[in-house]
């Protein structure tokens, strides 16, 4: 007795086609979805790594009789920032040693010098050699600059508080103190307000409604 023949029917065109789109609008959620988490993720750090340098300038500020450093939140702040929390005044990428060859005092250990194009660290916060653009009085090359920076790899912004003033120079920050701002996925923004440009930015201010 012959085996009974069966007809195997394949797939249709429109069945392709309606796998084929139920497969890529999944990918397309899934994307989504990484994306939303990721820039989760990366904001909760920049507020992590904010608090810690937030608390380092306080620290900084009562040591040095209630002056916190002149800088009004522009790139070369970020250096600002790191000359006074990491002890390095002689900008070679290391607290200096005072003259009985003690170290001088790291206000935010964390802080870490990194190779420009390393990978953001789990844990501490980078700070990038970051050349100088143009030339001096002299035509020589202008040298570098330590940037600290944020999850997102661009620096971290400072600027000294609208009750402060050093040497003749008086803040412009929306706090009293000093403000500590991440500009955000955009990497745009001036925090002085949360709208447009600043709407995705991270710092220690306070708002009024």
């Amino acid at each position: 007795m012959k085996p009974a023949f069966t007809m195997r029917r394949g797939f249709t065109l429109i069945e392709l086609l309606v796998v084929i789109a139920i497969i890529a609008t999944l990918t397309t959620v899934g994307f989504v979805a990484k994306g939303f988490f990721d820039k989760k993720t990366l904001s909760k750090k920049a507020e992590t790594e904010i608090a810690m340098l937030s608390a380092a300038m306080t620290k900084y500020k009562e040591d040095n009789g209630g002056e916190v450093p002149y800088a009004d939140g522009d790139e070369w702040s970020s250096h600002v920032l790191y000359r006074a929390l990491s002890g390095d005044t002689s900008n070679s990428g290391k607290p200096n040693k005072a003259a009985d060859g003690v170290m001088n005092a790291s206000y935010c250990p964390s802080l870490s010098v990194i190779r420009k194009g390393d990978k953001h660290p789990e844990e501490g916060i980078p700070v990038i050699k970051t050349p100088m653009t143009g030339r001096d009085a002299t035509g020589k090359k202008k040298g570098h600059f330590y940037a600290v920076i944020d999850p997102w790899g661009n620096p971290y912004r400072y600027r000294a508080g609208y009750e402060t003033e050093t040497d003749g120079k008086k803040g412009s920050g929306m706090n009293p103190d000093f403000d500590i701002y991440s500009q955000g996925p955009d990497g745009k923004g001036d925090s002085k307000n949360q709208k447009g440009d600043n709407g995705d930015n991270i710092s220690n201010i306070t708002y009024l409604s």
